[in-house]
């Protein structure tokens, strides 16, 4: 019931096209990843509803413009207003908020029956920002065709860490909380692993720590850029595979990824990485994530909520 309250909420808010005031969130998406970009937006968009602004999805170098010249967010998520982007004010990207008035706030102007709490709003939030067009929709099939499954999202500085106070990372932290956990499942079927990395060579070492269980990597012929050691070095080779005239789509196989991951029952990651807090939100409220360093959920990567 109350889903259906704070939706009905939501597109209240988005529908008062002449007398409200539209924004659209400008920024630092060329220095960011998509992940940190897609949880920037969440919290922006939240801050818009409670300043009953009208809310426009922004650009992303992450957009392959030979096929979708505007190159807005709006080539992979359905609008979260039916307003045309007439008089649209730039508003600058906001990060991680814990405050908690604004659950308070939350539950009165959607007239929610219960507090909700903050796994809850966020959830709620990805799903109406970011409900999925239909050739999204079928990467996430092409990319998990199995059920159930378990998912695990290792990104590179994963297994460094940007925590100082943590010790570096191994792949055996990802693959020893995984196995006991295993161990205590009265059914030991032999799961499905769907794993996601940007660091490919992740993949190979992988198959052998987690056999007899079906390692899924992530379909490589779907990205656009293979290798990278940094965010700007990577949108610098992506714009110009993009001049060059690729016809796939980075940032679409990425948004699938999470999409795809958030369909098993279980995530092995750390929340230090915006990919598992998405993956959360798009989870259903039956699944869990598995911290690897033991952090709890904030709505935002870790380094956001310190």
């Amino acid at each position: 019931m109350d889903e259906q309250l704070f939706a009905k909420w939501v597109m209240q808010t988005q529908s008062f096209c002449d007398t409200r005031r539209h924004v659209v969130p400008r920024g630092i998406q060329n220095k960011i990843g998509l992940g940190a970009h897609l949880v920037g937006l969440k919290v922006t968009f939240l801050k818009a509803l409670l300043a009953n602004q009208i809310f426009h999805l922004p650009t992303s170098p992450y957009v392959n413009p030979q096929t979708c010249p505007d190159a807005t967010l709006d080539c992979y998520f359905h609008p979260v207003t039916q307003c045309r982007r007439l008089n649209v004010t730039s508003i600058p990207l906001q990060f991680c908020d814990t405050n908690p008035l604004h659950l308070l706030d939350i539950q009165t102007r959607a007239g929610l029956q219960r507090p909700p709490s903050l796994q809850w709003i966020h959830r709620q939030l990805v799903r109406i920002l970011f409900r999925p067009k239909e050739h999204i929709t079928r990467l996430v099939e092409r990319i998990m065709p199995f059920r159930p499954c378990i998912s695990m999202h290792i990104r590179s500085t994963d297994k460094i860490t940007e925590d100082r106070l943590l010790p570096a990372r191994k792949l055996s932290s990802f693959v020893a909380p995984f196995k006991q956990w295993y161990r205590w499942q009265s059914n030991r079927t032999r799961h499905a692993i769907l794993v996601g990395s940007e660091d490919r060579g992740v993949y190979n070492h992988l198959r052998t720590k987690l056999a007899p269980h079906v390692m899924v990597p992530m379909d490589d012929s779907l990205f656009v850029v293979r290798n990278f050691t940094t965010i700007r070095a990577f949108l610098r080779d992506l714009r110009k595979e993009y001049r060059n005239g690729v016809d796939r789509d980075e940032g679409a196989a990425l948004v699938a990824q999470i999409m795809a991951m958030a369909k098993c029952k279980l995530l092995f990651a750390s929340y230090g990485s915006n990919i598992a807090i998405l993956v959360h939100d798009f989870m259903s409220s039956e699944a869990n994530v598995h911290d690897v360093d033991g952090r709890l959920y904030c709505g935002c990567g870790a380094s956001f909520c310190i």
